[in-house]
């Protein structure tokens, strides 16, 4: 039998066909004003995926990325620039949320660091990603883990 995992009221398993899903950069804040814009232009999902949440882009970008340049729809700007450019504030975070909840759809986010966690505490969602990086940050983890927490 297949291992089988329950998100929000979804079961997940290898002989499970796959959720349709919608991975929401926070890129389109540089086109759009809302990001319900863009949600409301695609297919329906049954899923959405924020791609990033960090409270601290200072504290959770690399050191050796801070300082690299990289072509944006803000012209050519440091990576550390683009980190903060591309972060939803929590206003269109209350905005996702309520079309969500509206359209029954669930959505989680990437949490990059604990003070992300802290502030994904306000929002029912059915998960937290943890990124591929951040898979050693024992600290994210337990915060991620605790009983608050999806």
């Amino acid at each position: 039998m297949a291992r089988e995992i329950k998100i929000g009221i979804e079961w997940l398993a290898m002989d499970i066909p796959c959720m349709s899903s919608l991975k929401l950069e926070s890129i389109i804040t540089a086109t759009l004003r809302s990001p319900n814009r863009l949600l409301m232009r695609q297919f329906m999902p049954v899923w959405i995926r924020l791609n990033s949440r960090s409270a601290r882009p200072m504290q959770s970008t690399p050191d050796t990325q801070k300082t690299q340049m990289r072509e944006t729809p803000w012209g050519y700007i440091s990576y550390l620039d683009y980190r903060y450019k591309v972060e939803f504030t929590a206003e269109q975070y209350r905005e996702i949320d309520v079309f969500c909840k509206e359209r029954n759809i669930p959505w989680m986010v990437s949490v990059w660091d604990e003070p992300a966690v802290d502030f994904m505490e306000n929002f029912v969602t059915p998960a937290y990603k943890i990124p591929s990086a951040s898979l050693t940050d024992h600290k994210l983890l337990n915060m991620s883990a605790r009983p608050a927490s999806p």
